[in-house]
């Protein structure tokens, strides 16, 4: 679980302490209150923040838009799409069924879906924990179309998508992957055992025994531009440009089957803070199946390993080292959600956004933040923005007091430094089984050393010693060596940590153009439908990666194992993976395998060779 998730832990033991006067709600009421101070954008869209105890809402707060070119408000009541947060309604809709004797959870995903391809057995408990291995559709079409407006794909793009895989990321329940594809699956699976389309079924077992309507939430395709209750989700705004552009819904109309609007169970629902309180609240009062169907929702399952999953069904879940649990879900796609609950104290947070550029988790670990940074004495529980600024210039003066000196090194020997570095970096939180992504370079600008990250990020680099340079301002230092050698590394040392890791980042080589030309050739995923290939194209000594009905492009580079790897941030140019080269017996390149977010292990095949194609 992330960091934050144990902040709010601890806020709310220290909260729990107090009974719930009058102060108490005014403490909340000024936290939730500064955290959307610092968070909304003038004239722009924004969310709802709300706190509930039970299935009471104690304090809420709106901000922001809900459609900023018609100036409406978000509210209470507005509805937004919470995206990822479906999956618990999926998970339990599927505990409903086996409590009901309709399902075993143990029974292979083929017994249901027979025109799946891959033969493994698939028990359907492993779609719950996201331990199947199944690839992520969204992931596969992205690589097969893009991200624009432009690369829009059908429901029966991405069943097909699914049914047409022929091997795992990894064998079911000895590993596990966020993937929608588990939750697509399960959301089908709803269908072909109640005979009911998944809507109905939701609606009648779980919504209607919570007495949640549908002004609360809804199935996405049911709502209607003009809806004064819906918010318009405002994609990242491009280039710098100040205003926001919503989202294209006169186009998801004329085409109504187009994205994910109707791609259920992973997705495919938009709600107020209402109605997700009234969901959360029923994890204590067990409305809707019996006290195990809870229990079972919020249940993680154990790996062939030992190793109990991270996921619950439909749900992260975990504990604290006091012992004190908690379960949550996000969502994000033009929107972000939030949904948190602590057991323990049946204290829930929900926060609900309409642009990715206010992280509805951003707005919950501020809100804790602000506390735990005051404890104790538990009534000091509120900071000014000029302590929050107080503070971190704090920080930056700890960090420049643990600065060495700098010393002088010639021109000449501080081009020793300068190259091209594995990176190592994980994609999602984790890193794919051949490794991590991208590489880090450090150049000579003016005869001072300049460090990029993986990531575009760029800061100064000091020498301190013949072998050690420090990041200004900073108490991260790179210690390297084999400095004299062809292949020099290094590995990072954090001053204010006991402990650092030991791995060593290598310089990766140069290679000659003929070399480079080995690689180029166009590569096709046999599984994915209506796919443009991947192209690798060599230029000016340089190789790229192609790919998208945009054409995007993406540096590659050759790490000595057999990976090429890249790691690009963007909206819509983003991606971050290695491409693990396969050769057959004459040492020609035949194809590789693609390890990127939440997918591991997709063949391409090489199909032919471009040599000298121009960008």
């Amino acid at each position: 679980m992330r960091k934050h998730t144990n902040l709010m832990i601890a806020l709310t033991i220290s909260l729990i302490t107090f009974s719930c006067h009058q102060s108490e709600l005014e403490t909340w009421k000024d936290l939730v209150d500064n955290v959307v101070e610092q968070h909304e954008i003038e004239n722009g869209p924004g969310g709802v923040v709300a706190i509930a105890r039970g299935n009471q809402i104690v304090y809420s707060k709106s901000f922001g838009y809900a459609d900023v070119a018609k100036k409406i408000p978000n509210t209470a009541n507005t509805l937004f799409d919470i995206a990822s947060c479906t999956k618990q309604f999926t998970a339990a809709s599927i505990l409903i069924l086996e409590e009901r004797g309709m399902l075993d959870l143990d029974t292979p995903l083929q017994s249901y879906f027979p025109e799946f391809l891959i033969k493994e057995p698939i028990p359907i408990r492993s779609l719950l924990t996201h331990s199947s291995g199944i690839h992520d559709y969204s992931e596969m079409l992205i690589l097969a179309r893009g991200r624009s407006e432009s690369a829009t794909f059908s429901k029966q793009d991405v069943l097909t998508t699914i049914y047409r895989q022929t091997n795992l990321s990894f064998l079911p329940l000895t590993d596990e992957k966020y993937s929608n594809s588990n939750f697509v699956l399960l959301a089908e699976l709803v269908e072909r055992i109640s005979h009911l389309p998944y809507e109905e079924f939701v609606s009648q077992n779980i919504f209607n025994p919570l007495e949640i309507t549908s002004s609360e939430i809804q199935f996405l395709g049911a709502e209607t531009v003009d809806s004064i209750n819906l918010a318009i989700g405002y994609p990242y705004r491009q280039n710098s440009m100040p205003q926001f552009i919503a989202e294209n819904f006169e186009k998801k109309q004329d085409n109504p089957d187009m994205e994910i609007d109707h791609i259920l169970g992973a997705s495919g629902m938009k709600a107020n803070i209402n109605g997700l309180v009234k969901w959360m609240g029923n994890f204590k009062s067990g409305k809707i199946g019996t006290s195990s169907l809870i229990e079972l929702l919020l249940k993680r399952d154990t790996l062939i390993t030992g190793t109990p999953t991270t996921f619950a069904r439909g749900l992260e879940s975990g504990a604290v080292p006091q012992g004190y649990t908690w379960i949550e879900h996000t969502g994000r796609n033009n929107f972000t959600s939030v949904m948190v609950w602590w057991p323990d104290f049946d204290i829930s947070m929900i926060a609900l956004t309409n642009t990715p550029e206010i992280w509805a988790q951003a707005m919950t670990n501020a809100f804790c933040m602000d506390i735990l940074a005051n404890l104790p004495p538990p009534k000091v529980l509120f900071r000014k923005k000029k302590e929050v600024l107080k503070q971190e210039n704090q920080n930056t003066k700890l960090a420049e007091g643990s600065q060495k000196p700098a010393i002088d090194l010639s021109t000449d020997y501080l081009a020793k430094f300068v190259g091209t570095f594995c990176a190592e970096a994980a994609v999602g939180g984790r890193r794919p089984p051949s490794g991590g992504v991208g590489v880090n370079k450090i150049s000579l600008e003016d005869g001072r050393l300049v460090g990029i990250r993986y990531d575009g990020v760029k800061f100064n680099l000091v020498p301190v010693s013949s072998t050690i340079l420090m990041v200004e301002s900073s108490p991260i230092e790179f210690h390297f060596v084999d400095l004299e050698s062809n292949k020099p590394g290094f590995r990072f040392v954090n001053l204010q940590e006991e402990i650092n890791s030991k791995e060593i980042a290598y310089r990766i080589p140069k290679l000659s153009p003929n070399e480079l030309e080995q690689f180029c050739g166009t590569y096709r995923g046999p599984t994915l439908i209506n796919s443009i290939p991947i192209e690798i194209l060599c230029k000016n000594e340089k190789l790229f990666m192609k790919w998208g009905i945009e054409k995007n492009l993406a540096p590659l580079y050759y790490l000595e194992d057999g990976r090429l790897t890249t790691y690009v941030e963007g909206p819509i140019d983003a991606m971050q993976c290695n491409l693990v080269l396969k050769w057959n017996g004459k040492g020609e390149i035949i194809g590789f395998n693609y390890d990127g977010h939440r997918v591991w292990n997709l063949y391409f095949e090489k199909q032919q060779n471009l040599n000298n194609l121009e960008i």
